[in-house]
């Protein structure tokens, strides 16, 4: 039955806190918490987002910036490539490229990130940064793309990204300074802005600007400016909806499976008796529990045949990668866990904290019945969706081994149609959202 589950299973056999009600938490910082995940997915790309971000707001504040435009520019660095799905967008985008001829298909992956991020109404302003932080200037030529005005942000954006891609890690960063000063200088007025690259070089006349640069926790830094009051409850509903497409959009395969753990775990919540604030909490932990797997890449996810050991256990670090992330974001240990817990066992056999108990909390354990619930239902790299009587076998007997709840299991099955329902219903809807998003990305690039 595990086997059906996750491809990474293919072929191979803390307790909760008193939250009733969504917490309030800063966007910077779960903006930041996402930023980190999609940096994770290979060890060239580590800090990339940060470094960018760290630059943006250097060249920023060279030109006297206010505050709110540094905010806004901090957040659209902080998020730029999360529209290179896969592992060779993303490492494409570490090229530097010398001439307009050198990056084809660029704008495809900033008009993805903008379609991904432009309905949520705290990042509207950055998704229009980072819809053209591809696009060159050529003496002009770059304040229109496409028949759409390009903000001035975006050309300061691009600057700020193809620095940081310069910045060779493993050496010493000084020695570094004058060649990247020099390789942006040539591209003075045709790739660049003229004045962001004064601005720049004024900002990287410092050897402040570099150490900085090099110490990857120290640009993690949020400056006091760019701090965020804490938003209500209904901003992270949004937020985690914007998160769970950002990861499940991936794949076609996945492109609904957090929409139908969204629905799946307040329904089965308030069947088993927990409070509508705590469903409300289950709703935003189906949407985030796989935040994660932004650390895998993509071409691993949608492997139809057996993982190597190596590829199963970047999938095996998905779950824990969630967890760390969302405590760093500040939603809090019940949030946090209910989310990032669903691959814990009653038995304590699950990964990767191994929980039992008490620590295996009742949130945590509906999310994991929901998450598999969904799993099963749907197609698969390897294996197509099964059939609902198929479902209630395997469920059942996982039930029975106690890889799953018993008791949450035996309610699934005495109301299987009602939650089959409610799953069905969240996924096609976020289906229709799945295709309405390729269609607008589509009909943007071509």
């Amino acid at each position: 039955a595990a086997d059906l589950v996750d491809p990474a299973l293919h072929g191979h056999y803390p307790s909760e806190g008193a939250m009733t009600t969504l917490p309030r938490v800063s966007n910077l910082d779960m903006i930041n918490g996402l930023s980190t995940a999609v940096d994770l997915v290979d060890p060239a790309l580590h800090g990339h987002h940060r470094r960018a971000a760290f630059v943006a707001c250097q060249i920023g504040e060279a030109m006297g910036l206010p505050a709110a435009q540094l905010g806004t520019l901090n957040l659209a660095a902080m998020v730029h490539d999360v529209g290179a799905l896969s592992l060779a967008e993303r490492l494409e985008t570490l090229n530097f490229e010398e001439s307009e001829d050198a990056e084809p298909g660029r704008d495809w992956h900033a008009e993805v990130g903008y379609q991904l991020l432009k309905g949520f109404g705290p990042l509207a302003e950055a998704a229009r940064i980072v819809r053209f932080h591809h696009i060159e200037w050529w003496e002009g030529r770059g304040h229109n793309h496409r028949g759409r005005e390009v903000p001035q942000d975006s050309h300061l954006l691009h600057l700020a990204d193809r620095i940081a891609v310069l910045v060779q890690d493993g050496k010493e960063v000084l020695g570094q300074a004058a060649d990247i000063r020099r390789r942006i200088l040539d591209q003075k007025g045709q790739m660049f802005v003229p004045k962001f690259v004064d601005a720049f070089l004024d900002a990287a006349s410092r050897e402040t600007f570099w150490l900085r640069l090099d110490l990857k926790a120290e640009v993690n830094a949020k400056p006091e400016a760019l701090q965020t009051e804490p938003q209500e409850s209904d901003d992270l509903e949004a937020l985690a909806a914007l998160f769970s497409q950002i990861v499940d959009f991936r794949s076609h395969y996945t492109a609904t499976h957090s929409a139908g753990v969204g629905a799946t775990a307040p329904a089965l919540g308030s069947m088993a008796g927990l409070p509508p604030g705590d469903c409300a909490i289950l709703r935003v932990a189906g949407h985030l529990h796989d935040l994660g797997k932004l650390a895998v890449p993509v071409e691993v996810l949608e492997k139809p045949s057996k993982l190597t050991p190596q590829q199963y256990n970047l999938i095996k670090s998905h779950s824990y990668h969630t967890y760390r992330l969302l405590m760093a974001s500040g939603v809090g240990e019940k949030l946090a866990q209910w989310a990032a817990f669903h691959h814990e066992r009653p038995d304590g056999e699950g990964y990767p904290f191994h929980s039992s108990g008490d620590e295996f909390s009742m949130g945590s354990r509906i999310v994991a019945v929901a998450d598999v619930f969904t799993a099963l239902t749907e197609d698969r790299p390897y294996r197509k969706g099964l059939s609902p009587e198929a479902c209630k076998t395997l469920l059942e007997r996982m039930g029975k081994a106690k890889a799953l709840d018993g008791n949450l299991i035996a309610l699934l099955l005495s109301r299987f149609e009602e939650l089959n329902t409610a799953r069905a219903q969240g996924q096609e809807e976020a289906l229709g959202q799945y295709r309405a998003f390729w269609d607008r990305v589509g009909a943007a690039v071509n």
